[in-house]
């Protein structure tokens, strides 16, 4: 089975170009797809309905069934593009979009934290771009922060573990310079340590992040 990376969401633009890049330096990348129709299939995405926990424990099924060992995965937040893709303010989108963006992330976080520490190897990474406040948008601001949280949460608790062949990075990203972004993210994967400085929010793009 073939080493690769595994990446949420290709509804986000972020997510599609990290993708490409690291495809572009012959890393075998998975990204994580909205339903999808009845017979249809792909080497590059695997269904991930976020409203469902029998979707979620399915995942790691469907990356081996394409033969890909997800040794790398990386969990993306968006605000900015989630605010076109849950774009409602109504009382009744409240539930999908706390859903879709809270519990989802949370469930997939602790899943993967649990896979990692017990194959005692692999990384997990964070990937995050918020969105002003206030923002006209209380749901994506409140999910943003939730984001966060569980982030700090997730790498806190690996920490604890202490588990040395498990490693995790928390990214932010702040303006739209997203191809050397991806390409900061991608060099980052190719070091044998991905932080000496874990449970920090490092910029994406940030020179000198090992004292270089």
């Amino acid at each position: 089975m073939a080493s690769g990376v595994f990446i949420t969401d290709n509804r986000l633009s972020f997510s599609q170009v990290l993708a490409s890049e690291l495809r572009d330096k012959g890393v075998k990348v998975c990204l994580s797809s909205e339903v999808k129709e009845d017979g249809e299939s792909s080497s590059t995405e695997i269904e991930w309905n976020r409203s469902s926990l029998f979707s979620l424990q399915s995942l790691m099924v469907q990356l081996k069934n394409i033969d890909l060992d997800a040794e790398t995965s990386i969990i993306v937040f968006d605000a900015q593009d989630y605010t076109k893709l849950y774009p409602s303010l109504d009382a009744t989108s409240i539930d999908k979009n706390i859903g879709d963006l809270i519990s989802s992330n949370l469930a997939l976080s602790m899943m993967l934290k649990n896979y990692y520490i017990k194959k005692a190897r692999g990384r997990l990474l964070f990937v995050f771009r918020g969105i002003e406040t206030p923002s006209g948008y209380p749901c994506i601001s409140a999910a943003a922060s939730a984001f966060v949280r569980i982030a700090e949460e997730t790498v806190d608790f690996i920490r604890k573990a202490e588990v040395p062949g498990v490693q995790t990075l928390l990214v932010k990203l702040e303006g739209f310079d997203d191809e050397n972004f991806a390409k900061w993210i991608a060099n980052q994967l190719d070091l044998a340590v991905l932080s000496k400085s874990v449970g920090r929010w490092v910029k994406a793009g940030q020179r000198g992040f090992f004292g270089k």
